[in-house]
Order: C-alpha cells, then sequence, then structure tokens
C-alpha cells in the first residue's frame, strides 16, 4: 500500500525526505491526523481472499495510539452544503427515505471532522 493524495488533505509529512515517502494527511488542532492508503492490485486481491489488513505501529513504548481503519471517508469527515462528495449525497438520501420506517444511517453532515485549510510540514516537523 501507498500513501495517496486525497480531497480533504491539508498537509504533507516527510515532504522532500530522502528516507520516507511524502505522507499526505488531514491534520487538526487537536492532534488528529488522518492519512489515505492505496492498495497495489497484489493488494487488493489478498484483501479480497483473506478479508483482513495488517497494522504495523511504532509507540516509542509509550503505549498505543487510538486507531481507527476505515474504507469509507464519510466515516471520517464532515460534509455540508454543495460541495458534498458524491457518496454524502448518497448517504444523506438515504438516511432521509429509510427515516420513517425506523432505519437510521448517519448522515454526512453528523461526523465530526471538518475540512481545514492546506499547509505543508517538512520533513523535520515529522
Amino acid at each position: 500500500m501507498r500513501p495517496t493524495e486525497f480531497p480533504e488533505m491539508n498537509s504533507v509529512y516527510g515532504k522532500g525526505s530522502k528516507r520516507f515517502l511524502p505522507l499526505p494527511a488531514h491534520t487538526t488542532g487537536a492532534g488528529h491526523v488522518i492519512t489515505c492508503w492505496k492498495p497495489t492490485i497484489k493488494d487488493r486481491i489478498k484483501i479480497l481472499i483473506t478479508g483482513r489488513i495488517w497494522c504495523s505501529q511504532l509507540t516509542d513504548k509509550k503505549g498505543l495510539q487510538p486507531q481507527y481503519l476505515t474504507a469509507n471517508r464519510l466515516d471520517i469527515f464532515t460534509y455540508e452544503g454543495k460541495d458534498r462528495p458524491f457518496e454524502a449525497k448518497v448517504r444523506d438520501f438515504f438516511a432521509k427515505i429509510l427515516a420513517p420506517i425506523g432505519i437510521k444511517i448517519r448522515k454526512s453532515s453528523e461526523f465530526k471532522i471538518t475540512r481545514t485549510p492546506r499547509k505543508s510540514l517538512g520533513s523535520e516537523e515529522k
């Protein structure tokens, strides 16, 4: 898997580093960092067959940080107004249709993280 750019990214860790690939990210002032990864064709086949994704995390022996893996950006980002992506519009449509029959689907505007302006973080700030 490789880190990939995404519309909500507002920073890049390790930009210009010779040791690491650039890591596009969405960062918040509250210490929340979100990255997007694109699996290779080989990775996709492996995930399809095994149904598993492995995660390796360096902790510097200071305890494990909370993690959340998802294939759906609507599980992470808040979208409001006309600039919502297509999947947010579809999710909101089904939430509206299914609510009267008692099936609750969270609307895309009910998620906590909002987009913030982009900035570049140098490799020394990683």
